[in-house]
């Protein structure tokens, strides 16, 4: 089986080699006139400074987590210290995957907008081979930490039993959780701040239209698709595999001592969810190569094609590895089942598969559907409005109806365990479904720096048609995404059931009825914060916006023509514009990134504070079963707010907003917390203390008393003589 981990981490290496591979042959492109790459390297570096801003503040908040761990874990019986270092090692990767994805992104953006002055085709071959990068390097870095970290602390002894050591790793997905919270809501904070001051500061109160030059806020909200649909879509997709893995990690550690697992498969039950996340690997390459299209041809359909030849060649790998990993049958003398099957186990991996699959289509058809109706509707500003609530509200039926029968057929073939692997099976293909998010990403850029560059007609002409073919895939994933996240968060409740020893028979307790009750606030209640940070921060980016159009003299003048001409200069005099231009060169829009990043992470942090502070209450005064009925509601609901945000299609900023500050990131980080102090809140011995398999078996008196463990439910049953 350590032959199997050495396998793990070369395939993980693999894929980072392709990523640097691909990332080499993206930066050999050309990068267009003088302008274009002006305009790219503004963008980049409002980037830089949000990352400045936040990676400080994250590394404070980091630290003081990774210290709290490790006093934790060296007061527990069943973890240890070198649970903050896998926090750290969790976040270190995050934060660096988050990197990788936005630095190739920012490089690509320009490349694609100077392969599109020629062909449509060459332009979307470097846009996706930039998104290929971030796709394959973020699953590839996960693999690689949590296989490289399970094979070293079982190598050198650092830690005792394999339930140990899967309570350290948790901690790995605890660091990915922290950078996603801090990337993907802060970077959507960031980026929704900006398209509030570019609409409002710039064009509503200046006259300035919000994709001008002259518009301070309108590069930074360029630098904020980046970082929200580039690098906190790696962190976040990242965070979700990571979570599903461990989930099923420490699920299928109950599974180690059943005489079938032990005779013959060793850790196959714990190494299983590693391998099929690394198959994903390899599926998800060679996928990034069937993505082409031709001059005239749809992205989407490209694109869709090889999501259907991904899942197919997932199912098909997923039945080979589980059979290779499990026994056939083992059996439990439980209750009222008596069997588990390897083919059980991957027939809740295909519900997986297929759950994710369904979710993507479902969410492109929507997205699709909304838009043709809005961009032919005559209608006005508020019955659109209405219509796209509409439209948002029916959207969720579909995926919440696909979660459930998901969470239902694989509990009914393989248990929890089941529930796990079809988080991990939904996820296996995270590297191709993040590809397709990343280009996003960079086609949106590329038509924005050609709208600045004023560039040729026929090239405008492309970069937008990649633009609007891309809106669809960007519903798509964040569709899935917000799906994504729903079943992870299951996964890991289901883990932490399994740890607390809360079954579902607990579900009819007070204090299960209270947290369900409690729990359906909290997405509503973090909203309400994540608004109110977008708000403030939206504010200061205004004001600097209108300190710069009211101080710096070049802009006044500019304001004034633009006034004189409202808001357009398609005939202007030679004066007029050398003003302009005298007005461009000083526009700070570094300043406007400073203050959005600063007043962001700000933000950021007090919500991180707040999720923590929250999942320690919960778990220490309401006790085990509370928290349950809490994650339980905050799962289901968030679920509901987050596929309405991202279906409610509008042209309006409302529902611009809605799309970027999805509640789903911090769902996931109340249920890695939770899982974190599950042992902690456990009211009955350990699962592994009471029973190595489930059962203890004790002879009084010519009598034979059995506790059997049916999936994290006690029965007791006495058999006599």
């Amino acid at each position: 089986m350590e032959n199997l981990i050495y396998i793990l981490i070369g395939t993980a290496a693999v894929g980072l080699a392709y990523s640097f591979w691909k990332s080499a042959w993206v930066k050999s492109q050309e990068t267009g006139n003088l302008r274009m790459q002006t305009f790219s390297k503004h963008i980049a570096q409002g980037v830089s400074v949000f990352l400045k801003a936040e990676y400080k503040v994250l590394m404070v908040f980091g630290l003081a987590v990774a210290v709290l761990l490790f006093f934790a874990g060296q007061s527990s019986a069943d973890s240890n210290g070198f649970v903050a270092v896998s926090y750290v090692v969790g976040a270190v990767l995050a934060a660096f995957s988050a990197f990788l994805a936005m630095r190739i992104t920012a490089r690509a953006q320009v490349r694609t907008l100077a392969a599109a002055q020629n062909s449509s085709k060459e332009a979307v071959r470097i846009a996706f081979s930039a998104a290929a990068v971030s796709g394959i390097g973020t699953v590839s870095l996960g693999i690689l930490g949590l296989s490289a970290l399970f094979l070293i602390y079982n190598a050198l002894g650092f830690v005792g039993s394999v339930e140990e050591v899967l309570n350290v790793i948790a901690g790995f997905a605890f660091g990915a959780s922290t950078v996603s919270l801090f990337a993907r809501i802060g970077g959507g904070i960031f980026l929704d701040s900006a398209s509030v001051a570019s609409e409002i500061g710039a064009n509503i109160e200046n006259g300035i239209p919000k994709n001008s030059v002259l518009n301070p806020a309108y590069m930074s909200k360029n630098s904020g698709t980046i970082l929200t649909k580039s690098g906190g879509t790696a962190s976040d997709l990242l965070e979700s595999l990571a979570a599903s893995v461990v989930a099923a990690m420490v699920i299928g550690a109950s599974w180690l001592n059943a005489d079938s697992v032990k005779q013959s498969f060793a850790l196959g039950p714990v190494v299983l969810p590693l391998a099929l996340a690394a198959s994903g690997i390899l599926i998800s390459m060679l996928a990034t190569f069937f993505v082409k299209i031709n001059e005239g041809g749809t992205v989407r359909k490209a694109i869709y094609r090889s999501e259907i030849a991904s899942a197919a060649a997932m199912l098909a790998v997923s039945y080979f590895v589980i059979n290779a990993l499990l026994p056939q049958e083992w059996i439990w003398p439980f209750a009222d089942k008596y069997d588990y099957y390897a083919n059980g186990v991957w027939s809740s991996a295909v519900f997986g598969v297929i759950a994710g699959l369904l979710i993507s289509t479902m969410s492109g058809f929507y997205s699709s559907v909304n838009e043709k109706f809005f961009g032919e509707t005559k209608s006005k500003f508020a019955t659109k409005l209405i219509s796209g609530f509409r439209y948002g509200m029916k959207s969720t039926v579909i995926p919440v109806f696909i979660v459930a029968v998901t969470a239902i057929g694989a509990y009914y073939f393989a248990g929890l365990y089941g529930m796990a692997i079809a988080a991990v099976g939904m996820l296996a293909n995270t590297g191709f479904r993040l590809s397709s998010d990343t280009f996003v990403a960079v086609v949106e850029n590329a038509n924005a720096i050609s709208e600045m560059s004023k560039l040729g007609t026929e090239t405008t002409e492309r970069a937008q048609a990649l633009k609007n073919a891309s809106e669809v895939a960007s519903n798509s994933g964040r569709g899935f995404a917000a799906t994504a996240a729903a079943i992870s968060a299951l996964a890991l409740m289901a883990a932490f059931m399994q740890k607390t020893g809360v079954g579902f028979s607990d579900f009819s307790s007070l204090p299960n009825i209270v947290g369900v009750s409690i729990g359906t606030l909290i997405p509503l209640l973090f909203s309400f914060l994540i608004f109110g940070a977008v708000n403030r921060v939206a504010q200061k980016v205004v004001a600097e916006v209108q300190r710069q159009y009211t101080t710096v003299e070049q802009f006044v003048a500019a304001l004034a023509i633009f006034k004189k001409y409202n808001g357009t200069h398609s005939s202007l005099a030679n004066d007029e514009i050398t003003t302009l231009h005298d007005a461009e060169s000083k526009i700070d829009n570094t300043k406007c990134s400073k203050v959005n990043a600063f007043t962001t992470t700000v933000q950021t942090v007090i919500i991180g504070i707040a999720a923590i502070a929250l999942t320690l209450l919960a778990g220490y005064l309401g006790g085990a079963e509370f928290l349950n009925g809490l994650l339980l509601s905050v799962i289901s609901v968030s679920l509901l707010i987050s596929v309405f945000q991202v279906n409610t299609i509008d042209n309006s900023l409302i529902s611009k907003i809605f799309s970027h500050v999805s509640i789903n990131t911090i769902v996931k980080f109340i249920a890695i917390t939770a899982l974190l102090i599950a042992s902690s809140l456990a009211s009955e011995p350990d699962f592994e203390e009471k029973n190595a398999i489930g059962k203890t078996i004790e002879n009084k008196n010519n009598s034979q008393t059995r506790e059997i463990c049916y999936k994290s439910t006690v029965f007791k049953s006495t058999f006599s003589n």
